[in-house]
Parts: C-alpha cells; structure tokens; sequence
C-alpha cells in the first residue's frame, strides 16, 4: 500500500464498519514516510488499494509522526496527525473514501513538542501522538483528538519545563482532547482530569461506540505513586460529547514499573495503547509488566450502564406574535414517555419577505425548559423557535417541536 517508500513508520489501520456508511468495509491506513503523512485506501476486503496520498504539506515543519484515522457513521474518514515543527494536531477529512482528502487544518496547538520525559518513562519518552474518533447521527456530527502533552500551568508552558527524571518536578503531563461539533469545522479542547496532585498521564487511545455516541479515553497514570514511577491504567467515559467526563476508573489491578533495571528500558511503555468500544463494551490494550518480567499486553472488558432512548413529541408553547425589540418566555415540554434529566436545546431561524427562512442557529441549552426570545433586527417578518429534547448518553435528540412567531411593529 505504501508504494516504493522506503522510510515509513508508525502506520494505523480501520475498517470502516458502519451499516449506513456511503462506504462500508472500506480500509483505510495512515502512516508517516520521512517527514510527511500518508494515507492510503482499499474498496472492501475484494477491492484494491489506491495509490498513497500524501496528506500533509506546508504546514507540517518537522515531522508527521504519530496518526490515527477514524471513519464515522456517514463514511466520512478522518486522518489525524501531529506536527513536530509546528507543535500542532492537523487533520484532514475525505467525504469520498479516500479517493481525495482535505486540506490539513488544527484540530490543536501543542505546548511540548514530539515527545516528553517523564519519571516513569524518561528513556523512551512519552510520544505526542494523535488517536481520534468521529460520531454522526441526526444533528450531531461530532469530531474527536486525544493526545498527552504539559499542563499548559505556571512553570509547565514549554518543553524546557518538562520534568524528565525530576519526581518533584511542578510540571505535569496531562490528557487533552480535543472536539469539534461540526464535522472539524472549529474545535476547543480541555484537559479531562486535571489533578492537584504530581502525577503524570500518558499514552491515551480514544474510542467511540458508534451505537450511543459515548467517548471514551484510556491512558496511564502515575497517581498511585508518589515517586512518579509506577502506573496504572485508568478509563473515562462521557455520554455529552465530551463537554463533561466521568470520575476515573482504575483499570488495573496491579502497577508497571517501566524503569527498573529488569525492564526494556529501550522501548519501555511503547508508542501507543489500543482501545474499541461498541454496544456500551469498551476493551482497552496495554503494555503490562507487573510481574517484572517480560512486557505483556493485558486487556480489560468495561461494561457500561445502556441509557434508554425512548421517542418523544415536543411542543413549544407561547406568544404567536410578539414586537419587535420585544422579548417573550418559550415553555417547551414533551410527551411520550417519562426521562430522566431531560436537556432542552434551543434554535432559531428567521424569515424574510424577500428571502425566505434562514439556516437554523447553532443550539444552545437552557437550564430548564423555558427561554426567553426575541427578534431585533429590522427587514424579517418572523421567526421561528425550536427546542429538541435530548438525553445524556442518547446519541441523538429525542424528539423536537416548534413554534412560528409573527414580528409586529415597525422597525
């Protein structure tokens, strides 16, 4: 698949599975050869491979080591990939199995660069690397990048700071990911699990389980451990799209010390860690070495609670004219079926004589089910408000409802 190159490495491999994928058992393969990111794809198990495609360009200063590549329930593909010039996360998006793919764009900026040391793991270093998911269902198209890197705190701003073999060390590595709620349009990212305490966290794997939309991250950490030596195995899980993430579970049930004098100090951890999640079953893979011997790769199965998705009628209630410049309460509510924490998210479009409806805005919740709305600007004769019902770990609305509401007065 790689062609005549002759200088690859760190090569990722998925298969696309989903029932509703525009492309079903595509493979699809990212991979570093020198400096620059490839990827290359085969149309289903009886298909053929098509030519590598460089995917990186001018963006890319140093070197493109460490990619991931995720498809989503749609088909659409995403490569991830860092950068070691730049200290950046790109990834680039195909809508045509991989026959083209995008421009690279940041999904984030790094604050360390290419890898970082640590106590536990100062000789092979913890690699910057990219692991990614993407979710598609209704509305909600939602992209995904973990990676370790510094705290971004006082004294933890650059790769000078990072704490090498210095257990007493302020700067700290972390877990960050990194999410985009409109198929990688824009992103924010935020560290998941932030201690007070010295630690260090490393060698994350994301998952998403594309049956619920649930996200989940897996990694290292040296919190059990007051040398900064020793990890365990720790998972996370959120069910919002990673907005919130749950407390860490300790997957472990003993620690790896990758530094003592009988372990492969070489290689240590490794690059990367493994982890898939389908139907609320999360089973993550890892180097283990508990018994301090040889390095083993040990897994865990995580089972977590199914959410119920029931169908639901929503109605907006209230003013069917209101003034312009004049704001009114919206009262939703919903039949069908009795929730649990139900989540109201608003959206509004506009109408004007001459052009006709506006795209919906981008949703935004209420911290209950009513809201307040309001139309202020001149040239449209109406708007209207809807609400979708939603659910914490439901990959999609439950149901919505709207209301037309008519501007009166003059501008």
């Amino acid at each position: 698949m790689s062609g005549t190159q002759t200088n690859t490495d760190k090569e990722q491999l998925w298969i696309d599975h989903s029932a509703a994928s525009a492309f079903p058992n595509y493979i699809y393969v990212c991979w570093h050869n020198g400096n620059s990111a490839f990827a290359a794809r085969r149309t289903g198990p009886a298909g053929s491979w098509g030519a590598p495609i460089q995917i990186s360009g001018a963006e890319t200063t140093g070197t493109a080591i460490g990619c991931d590549v995720k498809t989503n329930s749609a088909g659409d593909a995403f490569v991830f990939y860092p950068d070691t010039g730049s200290s950046r996360i790109y990834y680039v998006k195909s809508t045509n199995g991989g026959t083209s793919w995008s421009a690279p764009a940041t999904a984030a900026a790094t604050i360390d660069s290419y890898d970082i040391g640590v106590p536990a793991f100062a000789s092979r270093r913890e690699l910057i690397y990219a692991t990614g998911g993407a979710y598609k269902a209704g509305t909600t198209n939602n992209v995904y990048v973990a990676y370790n890197d510094l705290t971004g705190a006082t004294g933890c701003t650059a790769p000078a700071n990072e704490p090498g073999t210095n257990a007493a060390s302020t700067c700290k590595t972390r877990i960050w990911v990194a999410r985009s709620t409109n198929g990688g349009t824009s992103w924010t990212k935020a560290m998941i699990n932030n201690q007070a305490s010295l630690n260090d966290q490393f060698n994350p794997w994301l998952a998403v389980d594309e049956t619920t939309g649930r996200v989940s991250v897996m990694y290292y950490d040296t919190v059990n451990d007051s040398t900064r030596k020793k990890s365990d195995v720790y998972y996370q899980t959120s069910t919002d799209g990673a907005v919130t993430w749950s407390t860490p579970t300790k997957v472990t049930t003993a620690m790896t010390d990758e530094t003592a004098a009988s372990a492969n100090l070489g290689n240590q951890y490794g690059d990367y860690n493994g982890m898939s999640g389908y139907n609320n079953i999360f089973l993550p893979s890892w180097t283990d070495r508990r018994n301090n011997a040889k390095e083993e790769i040990w897994t865990a199965s995580i089972s977590e609670t199914t959410v119920s998705c029931p169908a639901v009628s929503a109605f907006v209630s209230g003013p069917s004219s209101e003034p312009l410049h004049v704001s009114s309460t919206y009262t939703a509510s919903y039949s069908g079926a009795t929730l649990t924490s139900p989540q109201y998210w608003w959206s509004m479009r506009f109408n004007s004589p001459t052009t006709g409806w506006s795209s919906w805005s981008t949703p935004f919740q209420s911290s209950g089910p009513t809201t307040t709305a309001s139309l202020n600007s001149c040239g449209y004769n109406q708007f209207e408000l809807k609400v979708e019902i939603r659910v914490a770990g439901c990959p999609s609305a439950l149901g919505s409802g709207s209301e037309v509401v008519t501007i009166t007065g003059a501008c």
